[in-house]
């Protein structure tokens, strides 16, 4: 039991490292929420205009993490394709986030919300530190779990000194010193068990699930804020609001789409290779998509778009955006690109970089789509 505990000791350490990010995460939000709604009266809240513009945002929310379901509904059934192909669906989706992160929050941020630039830079800064103490804080659990594993093997190889498990029998041996005898012997035990052992432990099962939340709760954000501008530009009613308004929420929720579809296919692989079935595969993953639309709702409740906007939401709005870009650029450049082409290997690593500016081009086709309309 001890021995257990020790071994599983690590993963709990990255759970609870998540879990306080996931807390520190949503109370910033809260926080944020909580100042925008006391400046709401009771009254304004009441009103069923602000709950649709509420749920239209939640709609595209839930939306745009939907593909989650597709790519985890491909893997429970064993379509999951190969590590080539997984690769290029991977950069495909890097390629899409790429665009979202550089064209409709940056481009954004400095033509068309000049006057608060400055604060969506500050949370560009921002995003990208987070992104990196989180992906170094779980890289340095990887190598200690990895390492407790070691320890435990030499652990159970047991001492040279030791007689082992004696049994009865005769052979015919060479002459050899006895310590010679049982040096090679444990040598070899050592080295069959230690390699049986993976050389770098995989995150468990729970860290995997949290780090996709982590990611999806500023592009949901995101996702909410740029619904009430479209709101507020084009003066639509909820209910026509998915046929009008701007090519930026369009082009956003297409990069969402199309980046969640192999983020699900690849975790969810990962998740069934730990034991988990294939009905909580998809519970896990609705649960996700459940949380966009719920962070995208109250982004839009506290963001009023039949308000006018004063400059400190418009400055708050700006460094929303700024931190998920940052942490959208860091991710892809840091993580999504860099996996694909490991996960090709040999010559299909260098269709990597196409298959990343496919999905680049992609999202600007959607953009450009929805603009002419």
């Amino acid at each position: 039991m001890v021995d257990e505990l020790e071994f599983n000791l690590p993963s709990f350490k990255v759970l609870a490292h998540v879990a306080c990010t996931v807390v520190a995460v949503l109370g910033g939000v809260s926080v944020l929420v909580f100042l925008e709604l006391r400046m709401i009266d009771r009254a304004h809240l009441r009103n069923p205009e602000i709950v649709d513009y509420a749920t239209g945002a939640a709609s595209w929310g839930a939306v745009s993490t939907s593909s989650v379901l597709v790519g985890a509904g491909l893997s429970v059934r064993g379509c999951a394709g190969g590590p080539v192909v997984q690769a290029a669906l991977l950069a495909f989706g890097g390629g899409a986030l790429l665009e979202a992160a550089s064209v409709e929050i940056f481009s954004h941020l400095l033509h068309e919300a000049a006057d608060v630039s400055e604060y969506g830079i500050a949370g560009a800064f921002a995003g990208i530190i987070l992104f990196t103490l989180l992906h170094a804080l779980l890289r340095c659990n990887q190598r200690a779990d990895s390492e407790s594993a070691r320890h435990l093997d030499r652990q159970s190889a047991g001492s040279p000194e030791s007689p082992g498990h004696s049994g009865h029998g005769s052979a015919d041996m060479p002459k050899r010193s006895t310590l010679s005898i049982i040096r090679t012997a444990s040598t070899n035990s050592l080295a069959g068990l230690i390699g049986t052992r993976a050389p770098v432990a995989a995150p468990s099962s729970v860290a995997l699930w949290c780090g996709s939340v982590l990611h999806a709760i500023p592009e949901a954000l995101v996702l909410g804020i740029m619904y009430n501008d479209r709101a507020r530009e084009s003066d639509y009613t909820p209910e026509s609001s998915l046929g009008t308004g701007s090519n930026r929420l369009v082009a956003f929720a297409a990069a969402l789409l199309l980046s969640k579809l192999p983020e699900a296919l690849v975790a969810s692989e990962a998740l069934q290779q730990r034991g988990h079935g294939g009905t909580r595969v998809i519970g896990m993953w609705s649960g996700l998509v459940a949380i966009s639309a719920a962070c995208s709702f109250f982004i839009s409740l506290a963001f009023d778009p039949a308000r006018a906007k004063p400059r400190a939401a418009h400055a708050a709005q700006a460094a929303v955006e700024g931190v998920c870009g940052g942490m959208l650029g860091a991710r892809v450049l840091n993580s999504i690109l860099p996996e694909a082409s490991q996960k090709a290997g040999g010559p299909a690593g260098s269709l990597i970089g196409v298959a990343g500016m496919l999905g680049f081009v992609a999202v600007l086709c959607a953009s450009a789509a929805s603009s002419s309309r």
